[in-house]
């Protein structure tokens, strides 16, 4: 019997009305204990070599980050979260579609057994992070990646 499978691209979506959704409710951290927050998205071409990347545009520098990674074409998808001393850790759909928790990156994107791109944090920067992404063979497609961005008070 064949399940029927959810419209893949939908993903994306679903997670940037979770973060919204999020960002929204810190608000009152924002107000009352002087907790910033800030969302971004970006994309990643899974085909890219290994290297850093910076990410601009939060206005602070975080200290701790929230990342959600999703690959629609396969619907592969991982959430991870980055502390204050830059430890990663990351629960990740793999490639056969089962969960994997791993420390050492904050996203990971399983498209076959051998194919992945992974990301940890590089540093925490005046106005954003950098990650930085690693390849292992021959990953396709293009991830959406969305960070909540968090610095304490």
């Amino acid at each position: 019997m064949t399940l029927p499978q959810p419209d893949k691209p939908d993903i994306d979506d679903k997670f940037r009305t979770i973060i919204s959704d999020i960002n929204e409710n810190l608000v009152f951290l924002d107000a009352t204990y002087g907790v910033e927050t800030k969302v971004i998205t970006f994309t990643r071409d899974l085909t890219a070599a290994s290297g850093t990347v910076g990410y601009t545009g939060v206005g602070f520098q975080p200290t701790a980050i929230i990342l959600f990674l999703s690959e629609p074409t396969t619907g592969r998808k991982s959430w991870g979260v980055g502390d204050v001393d830059k430890t990663n850790h990351t629960l990740m759909e793999r490639y056969d579609g089962t969960l994997s928790i791993r420390t050492t990156w904050i996203g990971q994107i399983w498209t076959t057994l051998d194919d992945v791109h992974r990301a940890k944090i590089s540093s925490y920067d005046a106005d954003g992070f950098t990650l930085e992404w690693e390849k292992e063979d021959s990953p396709t497609g293009t991830a959406t990646g969305i960070a909540l961005c968090i610095k304490g008070a």
